[in-house]
């Protein structure tokens, strides 16, 4: 979504730092990341855009759909796609960052 900066290093800092157990490191330091951190981390994306939405519209996302919709704009253009793209491109983002971060901190085996 344009004009959207999203800080991945900071996030993927502070999820390896801070939120993730000893445990989670170890899937990670094999390349993979456990799925309760993935959970959160989808939420807290869907949260964040639903509320950068609703503060540049004054409209809920699916209130800004319907408008598209009765405007006869076609579904890839509506904003649970553009929605889904952005959850999926920035989680993308955030996890490479991860692997970043972990790889710094000594974390990585493969």
């Amino acid at each position: 979504m344009k004009g959207i900066t999203v800080e991945t290093r900071k996030i993927a800092e502070g999820i390896y730092h801070g939120v993730m157990t000893d445990e989670d490191k170890t899937l990670i330091a094999f390349g993979m990341i456990n799925k309760p951190v993935m959970d959160t981390l989808e939420k807290c994306l869907n949260e964040k855009f639903d509320r950068i939405v609703i503060e540049r519209e004054g409209l809920t996302p699916e209130q800004l759909d319907m408008y598209l919709e009765d405007e006869g704009i076609k579904t890839e253009e509506s904003l649970s796609y553009v929605k889904k793209q952005w959850i999926e491109e920035t989680r993308h983002e955030i996890c490479a960052a991860l692997y970043r971060v972990a790889s710094e901190a000594g974390g990585m085996v493969v």
